[in-house]
């Protein structure tokens, strides 16, 4: 009835990145499926320890987790996501089962965290 995706900030079935793209891919292909209520998640970086090594995300950690201040009104949704906020936001969502397609960004997820409504 409910399908919870974790996806991709900048996520589009016609993107030029690939990774945007593939992801895109696949909401549409999870859209197009006859389910009650649809949760897109598109976080943008997600922190948190992993058990396979990506130097690049361990680079643009560190690089983007001081500025976290500066992701403000429409750069919101690039603001990075620790893994824990993600998996509280998601566990929120399944439990409020709101019909109909939502995509989530950085501030939605933040506010489903913390048990606040999000838009």
């Amino acid at each position: 009835r409910h399908f919870l995706l974790v996806s991709a900030v900048g996520a589009a079935p016609r993107a030029s990145a690939f990774y945007s793209r593939v992801k895109g891919e696949a909401e549409a292909h999870i859209r197009a499926l006859p389910f009650r209520a649809v949760s897109l998640f598109r976080p943008s970086l997600l922190l948190g320890d992993r058990e396979e090594a990506r130097p690049a995300e361990v680079w643009a950690a560190r690089f983007m987790k001081p500025f976290g201040f500066a992701f403000r009104g429409p750069l919101a949704k690039y603001h990075p996501v620790e893994a824990g906020m993600l998996a509280e936001a998601m566990v929120e969502e399944a439990r409020r089962d709101l019909p109909g397609v939502r995509v989530l960004h950085y501030p939605e997820i933040r506010a489903l965290a913390a048990g606040a409504p999000a838009s």
